[in-house]
């Protein structure tokens, strides 16, 4: 039991931070393209 405590909530830490550096990435990409589509606009 002690075991099963110590391990699933690294397991758990190391799922989050792979799930939210994942998420980091995609609005980071995400905010690339609103940037590049408002010079766009303002270039028309």
């Amino acid at each position: 039991m002690i075991l099963v405590a110590v391990i699933v909530p690294n397991f758990v830490m190391i799922v989050a931070k792979k799930f939210l550096s994942f998420l980091y990435i995609k609005i980071n990409l995400l905010a690339k393209c609103v940037n590049k589509n408002e010079g766009i606009k303002e270039v028309i």
